[in-house]
Order: C-alpha cells, then sequence, then structure tokens
C-alpha cells in the first residue's frame, strides 16, 4: 500500500450508551480546519451520520452510529486521507496517520470508548465505505476475549482493499481492538497548526493595562459630574477611584443608574411613589 494515497481509518467502540453530540463534533471539526486551514474547504452531510469535509486536498470523514450491531452501543468513525481527484497528496494528507490519531485523542479525552479499531485503506474514504465497515464490526465478546496474536489479525471481517494495521504483541495490548502503540504524533508545521487549532491554549491572565491619561481625565470628569447630580453618590465614587484607580465602565454605569433614577424621581410617576410612601 501506498502511504502517499493511503487513508487511516480510526473506529471508537462504545460499550454503554454514552450522550454523544455528533453536531457539535461536526461544529469543532470544521471550526478547527478554519483555524489551520486558509485554502477552500467543501462539507457535505450523507443522512445527517456521515460529515465529508474536503480541503487542501485532505478527505476528512466523521461517522456516527448509535446501534451499530454487536453488542456494541455505539459507534464513531474518524478518517483521514486524500481528497478524491487530488493527484499531490497535500502535507496534511500525508500525514494521515498521525491527524487520525490527533482527532481521535481530542475525541477521547471527552468520550472515551471501550475499543478503537483502526485500519488503512489505498482507496478514498466514503460515506458506503464508512457503512460498509460498520456492517463489518466484530462482536463485542470477540473484542473483549483474549487472543493469540494470529487469531486477533482475523478477528475484524473488513470491507474489500481495507487492512488491519498489524497488531502489536499481545502483552502490550489491552485487547485486540487496541492495535496500536502509543506513540506521540511527529511535532510537524502543519500538525502543530491542527493541533492548536483543536486544544486552544489559554489566554494567559497578565496585569489589566493602566487607562491612558485622557481616559483618566475623562473618568474624573464624569465623576465630578455625578457629584454635581448627587452629592454623596459622586463623593463615593470620586473616593473609591482615588483608591482604587479609574475605571471608566464603572463611572458609565454609576451615572446611567443615578441619572435614571434622577429623572424618575421629578416624574409624575416619581411624585406618586414618594406620596404613597409617605
Amino acid at each position: 500500500m501506498n502511504d502517499a494515497t493511503a487513508s487511516t481509518i480510526a473506529q471508537l467502540l462504545f460499550a454503554s450508551h454514552t450522550p454523544l453530540n455528533f453536531a457539535l463534533i461536526v461544529g469543532e471539526m470544521d471550526a478547527a480546519l478554519d483555524k489551520c486551514c486558509s485554502g477552500p474547504r467543501a462539507f457535505v452531510w450523507d443522512c445527517e451520520d456521515v460529515a465529508v469535509f474536503d480541503t487542501d486536498g485532505t478527505r476528512m470523514v466523521l461517522g456516527h452510529s448509535d446501534s451499530p450491531g454487536g453488542g456494541h452501543a455505539g459507534c464513531l468513525t474518524i478518517a483521514v486521507g486524500p481528497s478524491p481527484g487530488c493527484l499531490t497528496p497535500s502535507p496534511l494528507a500525508l500525514r494521515h496517520d498521525g491527524l487520525c490519531r490527533l482527532i481521535v485523542d481530542r475525541v477521547q479525552s471527552r468520550h472515551p470508548a471501550g475499543t478503537v479499531l483502526w485500519h488503512q485503506t489505498p482507496q478514498v474514504v466514503t460515506p458506503d465505505l464508512v457503512d460498509a465497515l460498520i456492517d463489518a464490526l466484530p462482536d463485542a465478546t470477540a473484542l473483549s476475549a483474549p487472543q493469540p496474536e494470529a487469531e486477533a489479525a482475523a478477528i475484524v471481517v473488513v470491507a474489500p482493499h481495507i487492512r488491519r494495521v498489524p497488531l502489536a504483541p499481545p502483552a502490550a495490548a489491552p485487547c485486540a481492538g487496541n492495535d496500536r502503540p502509543d506513540l506521540p504524533c511527529p511535532q510537524l508545521e502543519q500538525m502543530q497548526r491542527v493541533r492548536d487549532a483543536l486544544y486552544p491554549a489559554p489566554e494567559p491572565a497578565g496585569p489589566a493595562a493602566k487607562p491612558s491619561t485622557p481616559m483618566r481625565l475623562a473618568v474624573h470628569t464624569v465623576n465630578a459630574t455625578l457629584i454635581v447630580v448627587s452629592l454623596p453618590v459622586g463623593a463615593a465614587l470620586m473616593t473609591y477611584t482615588l483608591l482604587r484607580g479609574e475605571d471608566m465602565q464603572l463611572s458609565a454605569r454609576v451615572m446611567a443608574v443615578t441619572g435614571t433614577l434622577v429623572g424618575l424621581s421629578h416624574s409624575p410617576l416619581g411624585h406618586q411613589m414618594m406620596a404613597a410612601m409617605v
């Protein structure tokens, strides 16, 4: 199999019902691609359970089935490979294996799967291929039972032109389905952009910037005006500002609330309320 034109497919199998929001996962994938891929992107839904993204010569497929059969409560399929008609594979398509693992790790961080089945194919991944792999899923009992390596490699009957990735030695694999060694993804530029899009780093909380001199003068002007409108409120706000620093947002809010109350007090409604209170 030519790795440059191959596609990697991962099937996340859930042993119990998992409240997996497939539309949310598709939306997050679309947002991540929008951040890391600058080229044109095509997006297609197929029967509301398969989403296909084509961007920069790379095809990414997400598929979900809440009743795959075989004793499984759910199956999420993730595939990465070249787009149809792409003569020269893009950098992302060439690293289909690492990118697929990156997406799987992202999903697993919130929805841990009991078993992950990995496949590779030389053909472009389509919704029909995703359905064929779901139909060929092994029984959950076959995956949970310990098997010798020679037998474990033949557990899954896959679609034509699909091959299972070779199994690691039995002692290194927790079960027959988890047949990939836990190796870190290569830190390449394109992959790093995808990682940054999938796992955005929180912005460091730094000290608030001091307001400029014109802004400080504007705050004191608002406070002085407030003293004219309402002496107790304005004096309290001026004292707070001198002790804690200028804050235009706070001064504007206090001015708005005080002006509203003063306006109501001089209106007929305000006179009626004051008369009722007396």
